[in-house]
C-alpha cells in the first residue's frame, strides 16, 4: 500500500468515527439540563463576583501587608548578611506574585460580571421578538387561544 492510499484510509477511519460518535445535538440527557434548556445562575455569578471583590481581594491585600511588615522587620535584622539580601529578593518576588494574584482576581471578578450581564442581554434580546410574535398571535385570533 502506498502512502496516498494509506493516508486516505486513515482519514476515512477518522471521518467515519467522527460522524458516528460526535452528535452534540443528541447527547444523553438532552443537553444542559433534564428539560433540554441551557441553565445559568446569574445570582450565583453575582455572588461569586461580590465574594472576590469583598472578601478575597481584601484578605489577599491584608495577608500581603502582614508579610511585607514581617519580612521588612526580619530583613532589617539581617542587613549586610547574605540572608538579608536573600530575604529582600524573596520579598520582591512575593510582591510580584501578590500583584499577579490581585490582577487575576480582578479578571475573574470582571469575567463573572460580564458573563452574568451577557446572559441577561441575550435573554432580553430573545424575549423581545418572541413577545411581539405572541402579541401578534393573540391579535390574530381575537385574544383567544385554542385549548
Amino acid at each position: 500500500m502506498n502512502f496516498d492510499r494509506e493516508w486516505a484510509a486513515h482519514k476515512e477511519a477518522v471521518l467515519s468515527a467522527q460522524q458516528s460518535d460526535m452528535r452534540l445535538n443528541a447527547a444523553a440527557g438532552g443537553g444542559g439540563s433534564a428539560d433540554g434548556d441551557l441553565k445559568t445562575n446569574g445570582a450565583g455569578k453575582g455572588r461569586a463576583a461580590s465574594h472576590i471583590q469583598d472578601t478575597m481581594k481584601p484578605e489577599t491585600r491584608r495577608a500581603a501587608t502582614y508579610a511585607d511588615e514581617e519580612t521588612t522587620a526580619v530583613g532589617a535584622e539581617f542587613k549586610g548578611w547574605q540572608t538579608g539580601s536573600g530575604l529582600d529578593e524573596a520579598h520582591e518576588e512575593w510582591k510580584r506574585q501578590v500583584a499577579s494574584l490581585q490582577s487575576r482576581l480582578s479578571k475573574e471578578r470582571d469575567g463573572f460580571q460580564k458573563v452574568k450581564r451577557d446572559f441577561q442581554l441575550v435573554d432580553h434580546e430573545i424575549e423581545q421578538p418572541l413577545s411581539r410574535i405572541a402579541r401578534l398571535g393573540q391579535a390574530d385570533d381575537g385574544g383567544t387561544r385554542p385549548a
